[in-house]
């Protein structure tokens, strides 16, 4: 199974809330993930931009989708281990995944500790 999260602009993936686990075919099929996608493995520090960027303040809801592909089903499957970016925008992902879109978390609060995931 993989793990999809929703992540706000100029977040860490630490601070991403996650939809679920999803099979990574339905990830494949559904949110359009692609090797060449591939972000990093799952050490990696996966962020966009800077929470000072001025498109982190326009940006109000989550502004990334990331899916994380881990063994046995990633090497099943011929894929690496690790991050990768799903283009389709938040809303339409987790409508495409049955699950709701929660509430962007508050970017002025304090964000989760480094190697975290929501």
């Amino acid at each position: 199974m993989a793990r999809v999260y929703v992540i706000r602009y100029g977040l860490p993936l630490a601070n991403g809330i996650g939809l679920g686990e999803v099979r990574l075919a339905d990830c494949i099929s559904k949110l359009k993930i692609n090797q060449s996608n591939f972000l990093g493995s799952p050490t990696s520090r996966v962020r966009f931009g800077g929470a000072d960027d001025a498109i982190a303040k326009v940006v109000k809801g989550f502004g990334h989708v990331i899916v994380l592909v881990v063994e046995p089903e990633a090497g099943a499957n011929g894929w690496k281990p690790g991050y990768y970016f799903s283009a389709v925008p938040s809303r339409e992902a987790a409508a495409r995944l049955g699950k709701k879109l929660p509430p962007p978390p508050d970017p002025s609060a304090t964000p989760a500790a480094p190697g975290t995931i929501a």
